[in-house]
């Protein structure tokens, strides 16, 4: 059962940061940077974890689910949300590749902690800022360009290894599902274990298809 005391403080904590500086605006729509949100999460309540589901639709569209636990020693509360994987249109896509579910994966992380946590929540409502005057939020405007190329080593290191990480755990579900590695090809396994993270998009690739087929 959720502790709703720990959740009221966690919502009172990170509702409060300021997430304009980290955002990227897409065909129309302002994007959060999932690594800088997970950093954040991770710095309050570092053992947080994620996990993530899916749910495919006749037609051949499919919708991701994340489950968000945040944890601070005893106290910890889980609580899930979802998102179609979609183009750049918002429109969803029919027969997704796994590129595209790990980049709905990101999106949805974003979206749940914003739901669950409150961090960057208000950007979804179509506030620009918490509680800044129209005078701060011009301000940031004209410096938006500059934060986003100050962005630190620190934080592109982080997003590589939490990536890392979130597409590791997906490789452990699919050859979980396949029923262990024996079942698994070489080739996906040298794919799988390197340290390239395009070899290990193109081994969770192979290995969606070889789920795929196994279901047919």
């Amino acid at each position: 059962m959720a502790d709703l005391s720990f959740a009221a403080e966690v919502w009172s904590t990170l509702s409060k940061h300021d997430a304009s500086g980290q955002t990227e605006k897409r065909g129309g729509y302002n994007y959060l940077s999932w690594s800088w949100c997970w950093t954040i999460l991770k710095d309050h309540y570092p053992e947080s974890k994620a996990a993530f589901s899916l749910e495919k639709f006749e037609g051949g569209t499919v919708e991701v689910a994340c489950h968000l636990t945040v944890k601070q020693g005893e106290k910890e509360f889980t609580d899930s949300h979802w998102l179609a994987v979609m183009d750049n249109r918002h429109k969803a896509v029919k027969n997704p590749s796994a590129t595209d579910i790990s980049n709905t994966r990101m999106r949805c992380l974003v979206k749940t902690i914003a739901v669950v946590t409150g961090l960057g929540l208000y950007i979804y409502s179509g506030e620009d800022l918490p509680s800044a005057s129209k005078e701060e939020q011009e301000k940031l405007d004209r410096t938006k360009a500059v934060e986003k190329l100050d962005r630190t080593k620190a934080v592109e290191e982080a997003e590589t290894r939490v990536r890392f990480l979130l597409i590791r755990q997906r490789l452990t579900e699919q050859v979980a599902l396949l029923g262990g590695r024996s079942n698994v090809p070489q080739g996906v396994i040298d794919l799988g274990c390197s340290d390239a993270i395009e070899d290990k998009i193109r081994a969770v690739e192979e290995l969606d298809k070889l789920i795929e087929a196994g279901d047919q």
